[in-house]
């Protein structure tokens, strides 16, 4: 079956798709990062940089996002780098985490650059999702300094001014009715809310924001990604997305028409090939079941191979030949 993807891939690509363009980054930034940040921001002068984040080892893989943004009055950048962040336990050791970021995403900006050339400062939103942690009703959420992973050596002098600042967004700790911003931001942030704390039922709810754009071509676009995470939630679940609940999910947002034509085009193009695989599975089953009714155990590898085939026409007549063949050896003769 290969290797497993980490649960948090889909989440990620979401939010990446959406986020990536920065009339929605921006508005994101103005509902959610630290005004005195905001305030020395020149939003005219905004450079998404290649989505790239680094691993534990400071390896360049492609995850998080980066964002230069130049600064009021001066000639200067800021590197605003959202993370996510699904971990959903404490962030006493964040910081490490950040700064292996920085140090990947320095070495991407310098490039092979012989000169020196100045580096952005750095400005991290992390976007923490998944269900409330455990911590008492209005206890403060310790939030460490980089400095402090310092340890001091008697006679040797600390490193300082190693700081960097960083806001946390703890989607856990907001109800879907007052998350901010525009219809997008809403829709975005509620539905990595609602599915990372395991409550896909409440998706329409997650989705409804977005029934207040005017322009029908970005709600459109919207509704897609946001339905082809729906979907890849649930099938990740052993579920599976059908025209009952689309219907109930896209009837607040678009007049029958357009939502005929969104249901007709999702079953068409993005789901109609994993439900015929669904269909073949169970014939396969069905054919295997038959061969056990009537002679027993059957061999490995008649069952991986009856598996390994969803041609619907194959299939159909092998069933046929299951009910019809005198033995094993006949119908495995059928498959050579």
């Amino acid at each position: 079956s290969g290797k497993k993807e980490k649960s948090g891939n889909i989440f990620d690509a979401y939010i990446r798709q959406i986020l990536c363009q920065i009339t929605f980054f921006v508005d994101f930034l103005l509902n959610y990062a630290d005004p005195k940040v905001i305030s020395k921001l020149d939003f005219n002068r905004i450079t998404p940089f290649p989505t790239h984040s680094f691993d534990r080892q400071g390896k360049e893989r492609i995850s998080d996002m980066i964002f230069l943004c130049g600064l009021k009055d001066c000639a200067g950048v800021m590197g605003v780098i959202i993370v996510f962040e699904h971990a959903g336990s404490s962030i006493f050791y964040l910081p490490k985490r950040l700064l292996q970021y920085l140090i990947g995403a320095w070495n991407i900006i310098a490039g092979n650059e012989k000169k020196k050339i100045p580096l952005p400062s750095p400005y991290f939103i992390v976007i923490r999702t998944g269900k409330k942690s455990k911590k008492k009703k209005n206890q403060p959420e310790h939030k460490q300094k980089t400095s402090d992973m310092c340890i001091q050596v008697p006679g040797l002098e600390t490193v300082t001014g190693l700081d960097f600042d960083y806001t946390n967004v703890v989607l856990s700790e907001y109800n879907l009715e007052h998350l901010s911003g525009n219809p997008v931001t809403k829709t975005v942030l509620g539905i990595m809310k609602i599915l990372t704390e395991g409550k896909p039922e409440l998706f329409s709810q997650a989705l409804a924001p977005i029934a207040g754009l005017d322009d029908y071509e970005e709600k459109r676009y919207i509704v897609n990604l946001s339905l082809e995470l729906y979907a890849n939630y649930l099938r990740s679940r052993e579920q599976k997305v059908n025209e009952a609940n689309l219907d109930h999910v896209l009837s607040p947002i678009f007049n029958p028409k357009e939502k005929q034509e969104m249901i007709t085009t999702i079953f068409e193009d993005k789901y109609l090939e994993g439900f015929a695989e669904g269909e073949a599975r169970g014939e396969a089953k069905m054919i295997v079941t038959v061969l056990e009714t009537r002679f027993g155990e059957v061999p490995r590898n008649i069952v991986k191979t009856i598996n390994s085939y969803s041609n619907p026409k194959v299939l159909e007549s092998w069933t046929k030949r299951a009910v019809t063949c005198k033995s094993l050896k006949e119908f495995a003769e059928v498959l050579k």
